[in-house]
Parts: C-alpha cells; structure tokens; sequence
C-alpha cells in the first residue's frame, strides 16, 4: 500500500512538472480582448455614422466605452429635448448590448462619477458605459445659441471662451486642456491599461471628412488631443458627408446599424419628444465610412526622429518582402507591412480579382525601412478576395487580402 502512495505522488509531481506552468504562476499571460471607445458631438451620432461597428464591438469586445461630448440641447427651450435624446442613446446601447424592447430589465440609471474634479453623468450596463458631458451644442452654423451666452466647443478651442460649462451646471472646465485632460482620464479610468484599445470618433480633417458639423470636428480634434501618445488604433468617420456615398454596408450591417437608431427614435418618442426617423436622417443609414491610422505610445521628438531613420537603414531588409496581411481574412480591420532595401518610388494599390483598381494606398518617395499600411473592411466593395500589389521600381510583390462581412 506504501509503495502504491508512493507511485502516486511520483506521478502527481510528474504530471505538476509537465503542466504546471499551465496553469501556475509561470503560465504566459492571456491578452485581454479589446476594448473600444467612441467619442461623439452628439446622442445619435455614433448610431448614424459608427453604428454597425459599435454594435458589432458592444457585442464581442471586453468593455466599449460612449462619451457624448454635449447636451445636444440644440435651440429648444427647456431640459426636456436633449434628456429624450439621452433616454434614447441609452436604449441604442441596450439594444447593441442584444436587449429586445419589452423586456423585465430596469430603466437605465444615470449616476454621478467624478473624475479630476468634474462632476459627470455616466450609465452602466453589462460591458457598456456612457458619458454624458453635456457641454453646449453649437448649432450646424458653429455660433451657439442664447442659452448658452452663445458659448462653444469651437469657440474654447479657439480661446474665446475662457470657461466653458455644462448646460445642467453640474461643473465648468476652466481650459481646453482640462477638457481633453479629463476625456482622457475616462478613457484610462474605464479601459484596462493591458487591453488592446481602439478609439472611435469623428475625422477632424475636413478634406477627408468635408461639410460636416462643427461640433462633430471639434469633436475629433479633442479626441485627438485626449489619445496622443495613447497606444491605441484610430478610427476616424466620415459625417455628414457620407449621405453623399454609395451605400457600403451589406445588409446584416445595415440592419444593425437600422435597429440602434430605431431604438434611439424610440426613446424619443416614449419621452414626449418627436421622432427623428425622417428622411434626413435615415440618409445615413446602409453608410460607414471611416478612415484608420495607429496612435504610438511613444512620442517621436525631432532627435528620436533622426534616430529612427538611422536604426532603419541600419536595419533594412536586402530584399524587397510585402508581409501577409495580419489578420487575413479580417471583417474590421487588417495591417499590410512591408519592407524597403532602399529608398525609391513606391506604388501600393488594391485590386479585384479582374484587375479593376479599387484603391491606391501609398504613392510616394520613402526612405528604406519598414512601414505599415492599415486596411479598413469598408474600403472594399464587397465581401471576397483582392490583390494588394507593391511596386518599386521594377520589382514588385503581391499578396491577396480576403473580407468576410
């Protein structure tokens, strides 16, 4: 019977050498699923112009984050319109979350949490929460209204307002900086510093994204502010503009995108509020159009710079390479690298499978080294196979992306 004992704990401590690290304190550390953050001008916008993606986040991501930068309140008198549309932003995420109308849940609950001093209004639910800052709407013309002495987040961007203040009191941001400042503390106070992050919001640049609202650009740009030297992937919408594109999303994208913003006018409607499913709106809807680039965590100075391109000579391949994309097939988002032996004329296109130009990626001078080209899904037509070809020179390297939607 001993000698049984004996054998047994010979092979407990066998098998504890062999998989212990599995599951021990030398195990390698999984890496957490993503985790995004939206940041819009107004309740509906990320609905309109990010719906599929955000329901598509909400549903599969670790934590997603919605920061509503103002109250939207637009010129109506009163409290009651821009609280209905905070009503029916909270049943968008309900829904993304997959909460079907009529269900035993509690209404959505808005609490108070303070971070750097700001008394903010923000409502949790399953891996969701919301923002709501509630700073002034400045009207499609960018001047503000009464209301508001006419205050804006262009304007204190701008410095001609040296305070600016929520439009239910609650709190006053004494700068542009403490504006972007606490954006930026939501985003480390909600996400966890080990998740991959991926932050949503309007483009800033007007070429890319032209005629769009004024509070959805300045919008970007405190995005900008708030993630530099974050480490995270950008992503950057197209507005207004976009009513003006070919419809891009196939259809269960669109009916995604279709039911947020159902759910939103739905809560319009429960608060005594009018409906905004009406034709200038619904223009939006079947569109997604966004433009992708990589935040780097660390900040690249004028010296670093200079020792950059050293490392990358330094460094370069001696031969031509165009990576596999990464992930390959991808239904977001993919990243092409490839590396350069020498400095020259470098052409990256994408192209279907008869040859048709669907789109030129890079066409420039570049120095040698690696670089790294993102590829968003809504850049291509539809869903299948296309080429993706690097020409320098005379050498030239292919490899097929695949996009499953």
């Amino acid at each position: 019977m001993g000698q049984l004992l004996l054998r047994l704990c010979f092979c407990w401590v066998l098998l504890g050498s062999c998989f212990g690290p599995l599951y021990g304190q030398n195990a390698p550390a999984a890496t957490p699923p993503p985790s995004s953050v939206f940041i819009t001008a107004h309740q509906d916008d990320w609905q309109l112009f990010m719906g599929s993606r955000a329901y598509d986040n909400v549903q599969h991501q670790a934590k997603v984050v919605f920061i509503i930068i103002t109250a939207g309140q637009a010129n109506e008198p009163g409290d009651a319109w821009w609280q209905a549309r905070e009503v029916g932003c909270l049943n968008s995420v309900r829904t993304a979350c997959g909460q079907q109308q009529n269900t035993n849940l509690p209404p959505a609950c808005i609490t108070t949490v303070n971070v750097r001093g700001h008394q903010l209004a923000a409502s949790y639910f399953r891996n969701t929460v919301v923002y709501f800052l509630r700073l002034p709407d400045g009207g499609t013309n960018g001047q503000g209204f009464a209301r508001c002495n006419f205050q804006t987040l262009r304007k204190f961007r701008a410095g001609q307002c040296s305070t600016l203040s929520s439009i239910d009191g609650a709190t006053t941001y004494s700068s542009w900086n403490d504006l972007t400042s606490t954006i930026r503390a939501i985003v480390q106070q909600e996400i966890r510093a080990n998740s991959p992050l991926w932050v949503h919001s309007p483009n800033p640049d007007v070429q890319r994204n032209p005629y769009d609202h004024p509070d959805h650009v300045t919008t970007g740009s405190i995005t900008d502010e708030a993630t530099r030297n974050l480490e995270c992937r950008r992503v950057l919408y197209m507005g207004y503009h976009s009513s003006h594109k070919p419809a891009n999303l196939n259809p269960v994208q669109t009916a995604n995108q279709t039911a947020l913003f159902a759910a939103y006018c739905r809560g319009l409607t429960e608060s005594g509020q009018p409906s905004a499913w009406q034709p200038d709106h619904l223009c939006w809807l079947g569109r997604q159009y966004s433009y992708l680039r990589h935040e780097a965590q660390q900040q690249v100075t004028a010296a670093n710079a200079a020792q950059m391109r050293i490392d990358s000579l330094a460094n370069a391949t001696k031969q031509l390479t165009l990576a596999t994309p990464a992930p390959n097939p991808f239904d977001m988002s993919s990243m092409l690298a490839y590396e350069l032996p020498k400095a020259g004329a470098v052409t990256l296109r994408l192209y279907d499978m008869r040859g048709q130009l669907i789109q030129t990626l890079v066409q420039a001078e570049q120095r040698p080294g690696h670089y790294e080209v993102w590829l968003d899904v809504n850049q291509f037509p539809a869903s299948g196979t296309y080429i993706c070809r690097l020409q320098v020179g005379q050498e030239h390297r292919e490899q097929r992306v695949q996009i499953v939607r």
